[in-house]
């Protein structure tokens, strides 16, 4: 059973961010796993131990939190299910750093329904019965901390003027592997250990070191035991994505030969469209020949952008 920590009816926005550097809510369980899209697990240690400051929303979030009581009601007028307030952080039994404090329960169910705004649908990412990677563990980590069987994602996709219902199950599977490398995250911010870098801190790399002095021809040595097998695996993986490019071009090739004038095919649970180009055809901005015809405005209207490039080359050792 769930522990209830914390009463969040009267607690100020402020007094809920502090309680949140105490424990792994579920929005953060991607984060601390390694496998957010936006957040990493370094970014959300600095976080919790009070160095960056956490993400404050934007407009999109806004957004979000206005239509909130739109998508309820859509969720009760779809599905019939009432959703009642939850104001309370609960821990899980055994783990108690990990919290949820949830969106709405479902009356009668008594499991967890988290809703979401967003402008449009990545078809990879919604296809089928498939959801965005950080909601589907947000869900996982809702579920172990409640101990539900199951939870609903009700989505509304405003471009569209498309609402989606889900029923998410509890995957064994996949909670044992979150419980793992939460864990791991939480014993690094009790032992003080600052995780790696990944994917998700580009730009906070990027930020750190925008100031560099690009005309410095010093060259720093970097340790053979710590960056070598990082040197050789980069190469290793830029290799492997042009191969699978390669790849990738040639199925699509037989794909559309085997459609040939059809514009859609399906095979099984597969559903496949080929459009003609005339009808994907964009607008596009003739830079050349808007340089030849107008070269003073052409240069009055260049912006320059510092960026740092990475090339990589190996030294040759005879």
């Amino acid at each position: 059973m769930p522990l209830k920590v914390y009463d969040t009816a009267t607690m100020s926005e402020a007094e809920w961010l502090l309680k949140r550097k105490e424990c792994i809510g579920a929005s953060e369980a991607a984060a601390a796993m390694g496998v957010s899209k936006w957040k990493s697990p370094q970014q959300l240690y600095l976080e919790k131990k009070g160095v960056l400051l956490p993400f404050e929303g934007n407009l999109k979030t806004k957004l979000g939190k206005y239509m909130e009581p739109f998508v309820k009601d859509i969720f009760k007028e779809e599905t019939g299910k009432e959703l009642q307030r939850r104001h309370a952080i609960f821990a899980h039994e055994k783990y108690h750093y990990m919290r949820c404090n949830l969106d709405y329960f479902v009356v009668g169910e008594k499991v967890p329904c988290e809703i979401k705004t967003t402008a449009s649908r990545n078809t990879n990412e919604w296809e089928d019965q498939n959801i965005p990677s950080d909601y589907f563990w947000q869900l996982q980590h809702q579920m172990s901390v409640m101990d539900t069987k199951y939870a609903y994602l009700a989505v509304y996709f405003f471009s569209l003027g498309e609402f989606k219902c889900l029923r998410i199950d509890r995957c064994e599977e996949s909670e044992t592997a979150m419980i793992a490398l939460e864990k791991r995250f939480w014993d690094a911010i009790l032992e003080g250990a600052q995780p790696e870098l990944n994917h998700a801190d580009e730009e906070l790399v990027n930020q750190r070191y925008q100031n560099a002095d690009n005309e410095n021809k010093d060259v720093i040595n970097l340790r053979v035991d710590q960056y070598k097998d990082l040197i050789t695996r980069r190469r290793e993986v830029s290799k492997l994505i042009k191969t699978l490019e390669l790849e990738k071009k040639g199925l699509d090739v037989q794909l559309k030969d085997a459609m040939g004038s059809y514009r859609y095919a399906k095979c099984e649970n597969y559903r496949i469209q080929w459009k003609k180009s005339e009808q994907t055809t964009k607008a596009i901005f003739d830079e050349d020949r808007f340089q030849k015809d107008h070269p003073g405005m052409y240069g009055e209207y260049l912006k320059k952008e510092i960026t740092r490039t990475m090339p990589y080359y190996r030294i040759s050792t005879h």
